[in-house]
């Protein structure tokens, strides 16, 4: 029992640990090569004047289950959309389509500007609103320049547009606990973090899904008053407050308003 509690099973933490250390490496090269991959776009893709997005006959499958079939459409983003449809039916992989983090389908998609530049999906001029989004242990100015250079003015302006001055107390250095930022005001932190680095387009995935009516009330009016672009996906809506609407079925997409 000695031997049990003094030698075998401190042994065996580190043979565990060893193992979480090892399982692991795969990660850290992927971190340490994150940014020389070709595939990774550059900085000189960030464009303001982006005007719609187009999908040319893109068909796209997952472990040979078709989940779009030659689709054709085109969001113009000079306004507010919403995609609707099914659970599962394909709304978030069409997000990952548009962003680029998802590559492996036929046909085209296009970003094209006012001037006709045309660009392949990226992250330089598109960000994702996650209903969840991840929220650091520490001050809301590293919360919001993910421990980037910023200005404090140009963070102190970004917070306002978004409403959050007063609920940090007019403090950058106010500290975030994990429970002093309602889900609402978490939203508004992710949806700052996309403006503070100029994000034109914002794809929001169900995140209103988890806040209360005046809560997502009040979160719709600040998207109201942003100049992003914005494409939505969402299960309770009203009509009136789009000024598109896309409907997912049959693995294409319809307009229906």
């Amino acid at each position: 029992m000695s031997a049990s509690t003094y030698l075998i099973n401190p042994l065996q933490q580190i043979l565990e640990a060893i193992a979480s250390i090892q399982s692991s490496q795969v990660i850290k090269n992927k971190l340490l090569t994150f940014g020389s991959e070709s595939e990774i776009p550059s900085k000189g893709l960030h464009i303001h004047t982006l005007e719609e997005i187009q999908l040319k006959n893109v068909t796209k499958s997952y472990d040979n289950q078709e989940i779009f079939r030659d689709v054709t459409v085109t969001f113009s983003l000079s306004q507010h959309n919403l995609i609707v449809g099914d659970s599962g039916i394909g709304k978030t992989t069409l997000f990952r389509l548009i962003s680029g983090q998802d590559k492996a389908y036929s046909g085209k998609i296009i970003f094209k500007s006012i001037d006709g530049r045309e660009l392949t999906p990226n992250l330089d001029n598109i960000a994702i609103i996650h209903q969840n989004p991840y929220v650091f242990h520490t001050s809301v100015r590293h919360n919001l320049t993910l421990y980037q250079d910023y200005s404090d003015s140009l963070l102190i302006s970004t917070l306002k547009k978004v409403g959050l001055w007063e609920a940090c107390c007019h403090q950058l250095d106010y500290e975030l606990t994990g429970d002093n930022f309602s889900g609402g005001q978490i939203i508004k932190l992710e949806i700052a973090r996309a403006i503070l680095r100029s994000k034109q387009v914002l794809l929001a995935d169900e995140m209103m899904a988890s806040l209360d009516a005046a809560s997502s009330k009040e979160i719709s009016n600040v998207l109201k008053q942003l100049p992003n672009s914005i494409i939505e996906i969402a299960h309770h809506y009203k009509l009136e407050d789009y000024d598109a609407v896309y409907r997912i079925e049959n693995k294409s997409i319809v307009r229906i308003k």
